[in-house]
């Protein structure tokens, strides 16, 4: 990659990094349930286990190919869409923060849906942050 263009991409994607976590714990607290106060810190480890390898990945740009760069694209995405449609309560009283906006209730017909994208979604996020962090850094060279 051109040195010239290395830090307007770097910077692209610490602006991305931050809006996507920004944006998905927002949602997330938009419908807030009993759930979301019992098990809220493993959303807060989920956010900070993103930002601890975007931010290593970040750092490896300049050394990567273009695939590299989509792959934190599409882990951005993961992360979102997890957020997203995480179901919080069970199917009577749960409600995802789409869901909650969409139709302003809870629904059972799509939970098991939102469900299913959830545990999706935080399995193939799973899998970007080590395809992620499998890319080594370059060593330094000693003179």
């Amino acid at each position: 990659m051109d040195p010239d263009q290395v830090k307007p991409m770097q910077n692209r994607l610490w602006i991305v990094l931050a809006v996507t976590i920004f944006l998905s714990i927002s949602l997330r607290l938009m419908a807030p349930g009993l759930m979301l106060f019992l098990f809220g810190i493993v959303l807060v480890l989920i956010a900070l286990v993103h930002l601890i390898v975007h931010v290593r990945a970040i750092k490896r740009v300049p050394f990567t190919a273009a695939r590299y760069r989509f792959m934190i694209w599409c882990s951005h995405l993961l992360f979102f869409v997890g957020f997203a449609f995480q179901v919080d309560g069970d199917a009577s009283y749960g409600r995802a923060p789409i869901l909650f906006w969409v139709l302003l209730s809870s629904s059972d017909t799509v939970w098991p849906v939102f469900r299913s994208i959830s545990t999706v979604t935080l399995i193939l996020l799973s899998i970007s942050w080590m395809l992620l962090e499998s890319v080594p850094l370059p060593r330094k060279s000693s003179r």
